[in-house]
């Protein structure tokens, strides 16, 4: 199913810390702290799978508690690129859990089937 998802050239988000789903498609990982790759991916520029709470090789963008949720919801660029990933792609989410309670997908949420 991942290459699949590949396979369609559209974007690869997740809240998963692993990279398992790098492991498979052989696409880099990015996290929400790298701006300027956020920004090739949301213009379809670049292929990757965007690590919205971070990946495990990158723990400073770990998103665990609370103070760190609110890291994310303060800043302006990550909140910029969760917007325009929202107003501009068609997204599916698969295999989501309790992730889909973070704060940020509030503007996802209007509307969707679990």
């Amino acid at each position: 199913m991942l290459e699949a998802l590949r396979d369609l050239k559209i974007p690869i988000v997740t809240t998963n810390y692993d990279g398992l789903i790098e492991e498979v498609t052989k696409l880099p990982a990015v996290t929400w702290k790298e701006k300027h790759k956020i920004e090739r991916i949301a213009h379809g520029q670049e292929e990757a799978v965007l690590h919205l709470h971070g990946h495990g090789d990158q723990p400073e963008s770990s998103i665990l508690g609370i103070r760190d949720y609110e890291d994310i919801r303060t800043d302006d660029h990550a909140q910029a690129a969760i917007n325009a990933l929202r107003l501009t792609k068609s997204l599916l989410f698969v295999g989501c859990g309790e992730g889909l309670n973070d704060p940020n997908f509030g503007p996802f949420s209007s509307g969707w089937r679990r």
